[in-house]
């Protein structure tokens, strides 16, 4: 009974990390448009809420789409999302600024519960790192998934002349 109870316990410990990661085999695009989707029908699907995003700089082959009634998680003001000619959708950017919110103490808590939503969802990430871009800090948390899909939660640590920016974006697979 007791050696039961300990391979019972044991077990459990095991599967616990691959429950936590069952969920990044591949990833799918949150929302209403799945991967691959063209521009054309992420339209259609979409309707009013979304409108032409202009790329600056332009990028030959890439079209975009803002739409800021969509947004895929709580606590974020809309998504943009990216089609490749050849590929669909690639990309989606769920974003947020202080100005959506009443203060930058709202801002910067609602970016620090992101991350424990992200983990909900698909696991510890791989990397939570800063990383230094020109004159600001950023963290920088990376979710992989085994089909090369990429998720990151990037936080702007030390922007001044915006103290909280925080976005998520989710690539599709090369």
């Amino acid at each position: 009974m007791f050696r039961t109870l300990i391979a019972f316990g044991i077990g459990m410990l095991l599967t616990a990390p691959a429950h936590a990661q069952q969920n990044r085999a591949k990833l799918e695009a949150p929302g209403k448009v799945s991967f691959g989707s063209s521009y054309e029908q992420a339209s259609g699907v979409l309707g009013k809420d979304a409108e032409p995003y202009e790329l600056d700089p332009p990028q030959p082959g890439m079209k975009a789409l803002s739409c800021d009634k969509c947004a895929p998680l709580p606590n974020v003001e809309g998504f943009t999302m990216y089609f490749q000619d050849s590929r669909g959708l690639v990309r989606l950017e769920a974003f947020a600024i202080a100005g959506g919110f009443k203060t930058v103490d709202e801002c910067q808590k609602a970016d620090k519960d992101m991350m424990p939503k992200l983990v909900e969802l698909y696991g510890k990430p791989e990397s939570n790192v800063n990383a230094k871009e020109g004159p600001e800090n950023k963290r920088i948390a990376s979710f992989k998934f085994a089909d090369g899909a990429l998720i990151q939660h990037i936080s702007n640590i030390s922007k001044p002349a915006r103290p909280c920016t925080y976005t998520v974006v989710y690539k599709k697979a090369p």
